[in-house]
């Protein structure tokens, strides 16, 4: 199955993040806005896993989330990557309990690498995805308009837990599905 770990956020902070989609989308430019039921904080893509591995890694990924405890999560702001050229991810910006959030995705990351997946080549830089660039159509007034929206803020996520997803792809997009759910520590 195809899967990775993320933190998932709550109801009312993905109802701000699609007002903010919509604005967006009315630059017209080639983005694919990721569903708000997808709407997640990636910790760690795993690609194709086989059932034996779930069993392995969801072992060790329960003791090590017990490691870490809550933390509350500000999401704000609406940026790309990269920085500098055309545009290929929107996303919205993470602020609070970022250090936490950095030491969970580096435990993530050394407990996925040690069970054999591939390690991740780029730093681990807190944000959520909010949409893909598909095409170059309408670039310019796409970064008007994050830059007009940059300082937009979508509240707090308190991330008690983080969770296994399946994802399936289809024709209309991708399908989540919860499989394992790590609850953190107690603060």
């Amino acid at each position: 199955m195809r899967a990775f770990l993320a933190i998932p956020i709550d109801d009312a902070v993905r109802d701000r993040i699609v007002e903010t989609q919509k604005a967006l989308q009315r630059a017209d430019a080639g983005v694919r806005w990721v569903a708000r039921e997808n709407l997640h904080l990636t910790l760690k893509f795993l690609g194709d896993v086989a059932e034996p591995e779930i069993s392995r890694l969801s072992e060790r990924l329960g003791l090590e989330a017990q490691r870490f405890p809550s933390m509350d999560l500000d999401l704000s702001g609406v940026g790309r990557f990269p920085p500098g050229g055309p545009p290929r991810v929107v996303w919205v910006g993470c602020r609070g309990d970022v250090s936490r959030l950095v030491g969970l995705a580096q435990a993530v990351e050394r407990v996925a690498t040690e069970l054999g997946f591939p390690s991740e080549e780029r730093r681990f830089t807190p944000h959520l995805t909010i949409g893909r660039v598909k095409s170059p159509k309408n670039q310019e007034r796409l970064l008007n308009a994050l830059a007009a929206r940059h300082d937009d803020v979508f509240g707090r996520a308190r991330a008690e837990h983080f969770t296994l997803f399946r994802s399936t792809l289809t024709p209309d997009g991708p399908i989540y599905e919860q499989v394992v759910r790590f609850p953190l520590g107690v603060a």
